[in-house]
């Protein structure tokens, strides 16, 4: 989700134009629309979770990873069991996870914008 959300819109449009949606379990992400959704929330907020989309049990955060060019290709992430992951702890890790993103990003040659607000350039 983090490397769909940041591609350029055309890039992004086309890949989703393409891609075929598969289900994995009952919370998986199913249609194209609730996909967009999720994609324009994960550039809102700078972080993307998957509640078990994947594999059931499973629960993880994740922050996007800028290159020097400001290209994110990269992400960061943390998983783990849904018993160890409610939605208020993957809250309380999403700043954290965000900041290691922009302390590699940074190591990578990113110069975050001066006007990113509080949400850490995200």
């Amino acid at each position: 989700k983090i490397l769909l959300a940041y591609l350029p819109p055309a890039e992004q449009a086309g890949i989703l134009s393409a891609l075929e949606l598969k289900r994995f379990t009952t919370h998986t992400v199913s249609n194209l629309r609730d996909l967009q959704t999720q994609l324009q929330r994960v550039k809102q907020s700078g972080y993307a979770w998957d509640l078990e989309e994947y594999e059931t049990h499973i629960r993880c955060i994740a922050g996007p990873i800028w290159d020097h060019t400001g290209t994110v290709n990269a992400s960061l992430s943390v998983t783990g069991p849904a018993v160890r992951m409610s939605v208020r702890r993957l809250r309380q890790l999403a700043p954290l996870v965000q900041k290691a993103g922009m302390q590699i990003s940074q190591e990578l040659g990113y110069n975050r914008p001066a006007d990113s607000g509080g949400n850490l350039g995200l």
